[in-house]
């Protein structure tokens, strides 16, 4: 509302941007995360008038971690605005529709080029309607082939290193480390540089259960330095006492007493 003819000049300037009075103005940008010194810099006043308009028109403002979440938003819409203009196109859904749907590309290769974040790209799609569609029969295939390139190469390497260490096939090297040497699944990963969770799905395919990892070296190592022999075998079985709890001669001479 006018009061006093103090804002008339505010809702002139209101109305040159397509709204019908000050209040809905200010409500209108304050809601898109505008800042007070840029509402001042659009209405061409002072910064102590865009405030003292706000209270007039009784204008909520929104808690100040939502507005400053909403001017991070404003910024990165308008940087990806003028990212898009120097790619040649009129507006950015323009840009989505040519990008997405025309040539099917992945939002990663979108967010890419706008150097933006996922998430914003997902935003601005669902902002312009846009759907993406999913890939074509032959998408998938060089998808798939990728994956079957990348799967023979990662075999040929293991059935290299088992060579390497003069074993015909992996049954063979878990047979010899596993249950003979009693190798635990950490120091046969190391060995063989595979992962926990491939090494892991192989044992349980050949039926062969993982041990827990305290277990696995310690035994093998006292054996083998003891010469297999039984007081050995006993040993690793039996817990290990670090710290002896005798008592010391006094006590023990007075409890006799």
């Amino acid at each position: 509302m006018v009061d006093d003819g103090r804002d008339r000049r505010l809702e002139e300037r209101a109305r040159c941007y397509g709204f019908e009075d000050l209040c809905g103005y200010l409500q209108a940008r304050c809601d898109a995360g505008a800042s007070i010194p840029r509402i001042a810099a659009e209405l061409g006043v002072r910064e102590w008038q865009v405030q003292a308009a706000l209270a007039r028109s009784g204008v909520r403002l929104a808690p100040r971690p939502q507005r400053l979440a909403a001017q991070r938003r404003r910024y990165t819409e308008e940087r990806i605005a003028a990212r898009v203009a120097a790619l040649g196109f009129d507006d950015v859904e323009g840009y989505l529709v040519d990008r997405v749907v025309t040539q099917g590309w992945l939002l990663a290769e979108v967010a890419a080029e706008l150097a933006a974040h996922r998430l914003t790209v997902r935003r601005l799609l669902n902002r312009h309607g846009i759907r993406r569609m999913r890939r074509t029969a032959m998408e998938r295939a060089v998808a798939e082939s990728g994956r079957e390139v990348q799967r023979v190469s990662w075999q040929a390497r293991r059935a290299a290193r088992l060579v390497e260490l003069g074993f015909a096939d992996l049954a063979t090297y878990l047979k010899a480390r596993y249950v003979e040497q009693r190798w635990s699944v950490k120091r046969m990963r190391a060995e063989l540089g595979v992962g926990r969770r491939w090494l892991v799905g192989e044992l349980a395919r050949l039926g062969l259960r993982p041990r827990p990892e305290s277990d696995s070296g310690r035994c093998t190592d006292a054996g083998r330095a003891s010469g297999g022999n039984a007081a050995a075998a006993r040993s690793c079985s039996a817990p290990v006492h670090r710290f002896s709890r005798r008592l010391p001669e006094r006590v023990r001479s007075r409890r006799a007493t």
